[in-house]
């Protein structure tokens, strides 16, 4: 058989081939149809709040152990996604100590193998849940807008649905018996912000979410310098284990060869060729 006759006779694609807008669109529309089992937008949507509550008190039902982080997540890069990891994973620590730590057997006696495989199946299971709250546009614009150290640019670059939708996005791969799986890194996405919302909303302010969210683990990064001498005062988070993401001075999730260590602020300049 020729090749012209096998390409007669079977179903290839053909980058000649087009779709018009109508195509494209229903595309679009089942590409993003997940987006509201993991996208919680107050903003938009009214009933945000009381569903991701209920999603919280649904996984507390079944015994999950539900991490509880913030950022902005602009233009979001390999760094943004170790960070996302990072948090998550916070969990399973947290979740070994409660239950399997006696004596002087901590997570930090563990080999990197005993904790990747106990990571592994931890959110293989299921049994391990992320809950991020992507800052709001105009709280993002007040705090970062035309500061040199971000390199001049207004902020954000892109609007809290395309933020939340990328943090969405990230999925973290596991080993199995027949190769390779993948699992969400994030399993909800809402936000926070007082220039976005009204100060007594459960959005008003992230210490105020993590009240009515109540995770096992607040995951906050060593930057959030407010957060982490607010945070321990408040008695409502009295149940609530705080975690410090520290900033490791020469140590990144990542690296690129023309940019060093991702970042935003970075990218931007590279983009400007001030860098």
């Amino acid at each position: 058989m020729s090749v012209s006759e096998s390409s007669s006779s079977q179903n290839i694609f053909r980058p000649g081939v087009t779709y018009d807008s109508h195509q494209l669109n229903e595309i679009a529309e089942r590409y993003a149809e997940h987006y509201p089992d993991f996208i919680f937008n107050p903003i938009s949507d009214s009933s945000a709040t009381e569903r991701i509550l209920a999603k919280r008190e649904e996984w507390r039902t079944l015994g999950t152990t539900v991490v509880f982080t913030s950022g902005v997540y602009d233009l979001l890069h390999q760094d943004h996604k170790g960070y996302l990891l990072h948090t998550k994973l916070t969990g399973a620590a947290f979740h070994y100590q409660q239950h399997y730590a006696y004596g002087h057997s901590t997570w930090d006696d563990l080999t990197s193998e005993e904790k990747r495989v106990y990571s592994d199946t931890f959110i293989k299971n299921e049994e391990l849940k992320l809950i991020v709250s992507v800052d709001g546009d105009n709280s993002v614009a007040n705090r970062k807008s035309g500061v040199e150290t971000k390199a001049s640019s207004p902020r954000p670059i892109t609007g809290w649905l395309t933020r939340a939708s990328s943090v969405v996005d990230v999925t973290y791969p596991f080993r199995t018996a027949n190769g390779w799986d993948r699992r969400p890194v994030a399993d909800a996405v809402t936000a926070h912000g007082p220039e976005d919302f009204d100060a007594t909303s459960p959005h008003g302010s992230i210490i105020n979410l993590a009240c009515a969210l109540q995770p096992d683990v607040w995951a906050i990064y060593e930057e959030s310098e407010d957060i982490l001498s607010d945070a321990p005062l408040v008695p409502a988070l009295g149940a609530v284990a705080l975690s410090c993401i520290p900033i490791q001075e020469g140590i990144t999730y990542f690296s690129d060869s023309f940019l060093g260590r991702f970042s935003t602020t970075a990218i931007l300049r590279r983009a400007k060729g001030e860098a």
